[in-house]
């Protein structure tokens, strides 16, 4: 008898060739999937994940779509649902750690390549609750990738931590083990750390700030201007008992009309009525988190008063039953039609417009940092101009037009009434009581606010902060081409702060040589940028007869109207720099 006979290990080693091979092309989609998860913060997991739910969790759920178009991650699915726990599974939440893990490892490489080992950086760190109310510590590096094609600034956020403890010293402690974790060489290429006001972080003694600078003095701590001056608005706005009640009953006319789809429509179709021409308005928050909403929710209540007045009196009319929208719209038209209301408004919407300029010039991308730092002794020199008698009086009189030329009736200002306080031992004069309201206003409110705001101003934008920002805004484009005209016009004290700062990396003489021979050859690297430019247009098609059609032959004229052009920006901040050495080198 016969019998047939099949060598068993080279099917052995297909049969395994084969599932290596398919269990790599399920991997490689269960990666895409972590990826479009993560890319659009989307959560993995659901409350019921059994494959009988109708829905599973997004995870599951995209890998059930995907089977549609996968013949391997069909059978897969198939039968790891038949199998249950006796077929290895890729999909259990284990994996999708794994999964996460491993992502997340593989961008933290990345990151490394693209620092490199002697590139600078600058740190931004911020703590936050998460929705399981949990303090969850984020660590974001901020440099210049030099391993493109050209140099980009870069922007990375290298982990999430937990930390219950918030204290200067624990942060620094979770600081330096992030630093190890991710092969930061913080002692010696951290350049500038960058986090919020609290004391735990801006701290001179007990900050994270503090801690970094005593083993790394280069590592200079900035805090965000535009987020100081906001700071400073919202003090300024609960400095007196006229602003608080002024701000919160604006937040509670804005609860009142936005909650109610029927008070919207109400109110748009009033002002397009009355100002068929002007665009609608939209009643705005009383945000301490948003800045310059003070500012913004005060302006349109004054640019839309008579309408304000007028809705509220609807409600009171009209919605009747609703005793609890009535008593608020009686509350609020009561305040609104009163003349303290009126003289608050104005004078803050004063204060505003002396803060807002500076608040945009701040948050804006091209920012000129000399003009920056000019722009606060500004500000502070037109609040003091403000703490005059002339000043109130301009403020008063404008305050009385503004209430003549209103329809509505104004409540006057209230008279306080004189309380005689019994003489304590020793004390021989009574205390003198404001009884004119006009100068108890003037004292108590507007004085009050003009005073906070000037000292919050000089608390928070103290000068040690500015002399860094001055040495910088010597690199900025207009003062390059001054120094080029007349290398004379360079500050004696130029680059001292810079140079004290960042001593091991630059030499004062070197640096100040280096600066004024580059300032004489700027505008050739400029003008080179701007025929880079016009010759290879960063936008367009890619049709090469479309870009070959619209080339023309350049001259120094048409050179000279592209410059012209680009220069209608602000082109101060250091981007523009950068953006001249990406086309050089």
């Amino acid at each position: 008898m016969k019998y047939s006979s099949m060598a068993i290990l080279p099917q052995m080693y297909a049969h395994k060739r084969n599932q290596i091979a398919e269990n790599r092309e399920i991997i490689h989609i269960l990666i895409d999937i972590t990826l479009f998860l993560g890319q659009h913060s989307l959560p993995f997991r659901g409350h019921r994940e059994g494959w009988s739910e109708q829905i599973k969790g997004n995870f599951k759920d995209l890998v059930k779509l995907v089977c549609k178009f996968s013949p391997s991650m069909a059978v897969y699915i198939d039968r790891l649902q038949i199998q249950g726990r006796n077929q290895i599974s890729f999909i259990s939440w284990q994996r999708q750690n794994q999964l996460i893990s491993s992502v997340s490892k593989c961008i933290k490489e990345s990151i490394k390549k693209e620092l490199g080992h002697n590139n600078f950086f600058s740190v931004s760190i911020d703590t936050t609750f998460d929705s399981s109310r949990r303090e969850q510590l984020a660590f974001i590096i901020r440099y210049v990738c030099t391993n493109e094609h050209s140099p980009v600034i870069r922007e990375r956020l290298l982990g999430l931590r937990e930390t219950s403890t918030t204290t200067g010293r624990q942060l620094f402690s979770v600081f330096q083990e992030l630093c190890i974790e991710n092969d930061l060489n913080w002692k010696l290429l951290l350049v500038g750390q960058s986090y919020d006001g609290a004391s735990n972080m801006r701290g001179e003694y007990e900050g994270l700030q503090a801690f970094i600078r005593e083993i790394n003095p280069a590592a200079i701590y900035t805090w965000c201007y535009a987020h100081r001056l906001s700071l400073v608005v919202v003090q300024m706005s609960s400095c007196s008992a006229n602003a608080v009640d002024t701000f919160g009953n604006l937040e509670q006319l804005y609860s009142l009309i936005s909650t109610s789809k029927k008070r919207v429509a109400i109110y748009e179709n009033m002002q397009k009525e009355k100002n068929p021409k002007e665009r609608v308005h939209r009643l705005k928050r009383v945000e301490t988190t948003r800045w310059m909403s003070y500012s913004s929710a005060l302006n349109t209540v004054l640019l839309t008063y008579d309408i304000v007045i007028n809705i509220l009196e609807q409600i009171k009319i009209i919605e009747n039953s609703d005793f609890k929208a009535r008593s608020k719209a009686t509350g609020l038209m009561d305040f609104f039609l009163s003349e303290r209301f009126v003289l608050t408004a104005i004078c803050y919407k004063n204060l505003f417009n002396i803060l807002d300029p500076v608040t945009k010039i701040f948050q804006s991308q091209d920012i000129d940092l000399l003009g920056a730092v000019n722009s606060l002794r500004a500000v502070s020199s037109s609040l003091k101009v403000l703490r005059s008698d002339d000043a109130f009086n301009n403020l008063y009189n404008e305050a009385t037009t503004y209430m003549n030329k209103s329809e509505f009736t104004f409540t006057p200002l209230p008279m306080q009434r004189s309380r005689k306080k019994k003489l304590l031992s020793g004390e021989t004069t009574e205390d003198h009581t404001l009884i004119d309201p006009k100068l108890q206003f003037k004292i108590k409110t507007y004085l009050i606010a003009i005073d906070s705001a000037i000292s919050c101003i000089e608390d928070r934008f103290h000068s040690k902060s500015q002399e860094l920002l001055k040495d910088i805004s010597l690199f900025s484009v207009s003062v390059l081409k001054k120094t080029k005209s007349d290398p004379n016009i360079l500050p004696d004290d130029a680059f001292n702060k810079f140079c004290d700062l960042y001593n091991k990396f630059i030499n004062y003489k070197d640096l100040k040589k280096e600066y004024i021979q580059f300032s004489k050859l700027f505008s050739h690297f400029e003008s080179a940028m701007i025929g880079s430019q016009y010759i290879h247009p960063s936008s367009g098609t890619n049709d090469d007869e479309e870009n070959s059609s619209d080339f023309v032959d350049t001259d120094d004229q048409e050179v000279k109207e592209n410059t012209v052009g680009l220069n209608k920006k602000n082109n101060q901040n250091l981007g523009t720099l950068l953006h001249v050495f990406k086309v050089i080198f």
